[in-house]
């Protein structure tokens, strides 16, 4: 007998085991597929500040959807949405109590509301996890910064918000490749994004972009914070030695840092990567082991 059940036998109640399970909405479609987002209290769904689930379809309102919890059950309310919401392909009107299984459209943005025991949440949060994360240095992947830095830009355009980006590669890094094996080279990549991960800020990304090339995005950051947190990692790199089979190696790293402002010469996420990346190869022609920016 599950402890679920042993709870509803105990307590002659259906509620007992909905008080019990863990609540959560799932991307099934549209951008950050197979995001999960937890059910721990009332959450309001939208593409701007304000809302506790922020989606990024152009056609979500600021505050689109209320879903709380009340008596153990959870209750979806339309916030007057422009597009409206369906559930189960239902537009709704007022409120509406959700059950296992629900699929509930927002714009183009399709998601699950389930109800996990503690192990099946668990392991969706593994799956969600082996999805977004790299392998080699377990913080996060390109496809991970690629689908945050739509939603990123998203909010910035909204709230008329800075957004800052660092690009940084690591230097002459053929040369531990070359000298030391394939394997030297990995364990360099792992040193500096361990280093690196502490410095970051839990609502900003940092996320291997390729190769020997990692990327910072920084909500809310003006340009000369996020400069500061660039010569910060740039110290910390090139003050650190890493013992690889009893050699001391070091190394250090060049940085680029780019600045998204609603109305400035940066529009969109492309941009504002070419521009990160442009002031990285300055970074590179100017010495190495630097960083460089826009004014």
């Amino acid at each position: 007998m599950d402890q679920l059940t042993k709870i509803w036998k105990k307590t002659g109640s259906k509620q007992a085991i909905v008080s019990e399970k863990q609540a959560s909405l799932t991307i099934i479609k549209g951008s950050s597929l197979g995001e999960i987002f937890i059910l721990d209290g009332d959450k309001v769904l939208g593409r701007c500040n304000g809302s506790t689930i922020i989606l990024t379809d152009s056609s979500i309102s600021r505050r689109h959807l209320l879903i709380k919890k009340k008596d153990g059950h959870f209750i979806a309310t339309d916030l007057n949405s422009t597009n409206g919401t369906e559930i189960n392909n239902k537009k709704i009107t007022g409120c509406c109590q959700l059950k296992n299984g629900d699929k509930i459209r927002i714009a183009d943005t399709l998601l699950k509301f389930s109800l996990h025991d503690s192990e099946e949440a668990d392991y969706n949060q593994q799956v969600r996890t082996l999805i977004v994360k790299d392998g080699l240095t377990q913080i996060y992947n390109k496809r991970y910064f690629s689908e945050a830095i739509e939603k990123e830009i998203s909010f910035a355009k909204c709230n008329k918000s800075a957004l800052s980006l660092i690009l940084f590669d690591i230097d002459y890094f053929k040369l531990f490749n070359d000298q030391y094996g394939h394997q030297a080279g990995d364990f360099v990549l792992t040193e500096i994004a361990a280093l690196i991960n502490p410095l970051i800020r839990e609502c900003d990304i940092f996320a291997r972009f390729g190769g020997e090339e990692f990327a910072v995005l920084l909500c809310e950051t003006e340009l000369s914070a996020a400069v500061l947190l660039a010569n910060r990692i740039r110290q910390v790199v090139a003050d650190s030695k890493f013992n690889y089979k009893g050699q001391a190696l070091q190394s250090s790293i060049s940085l680029g840092v780019a600045t998204y402002k609603e109305l400035g010469n940066i529009n969109d996420q492309y941009q504002l990567i070419s521009v990160a990346d442009h002031y990285l190869y300055e970074a590179k022609h100017a010495g190495r082991n630097r960083v460089c920016c826009g004014n």
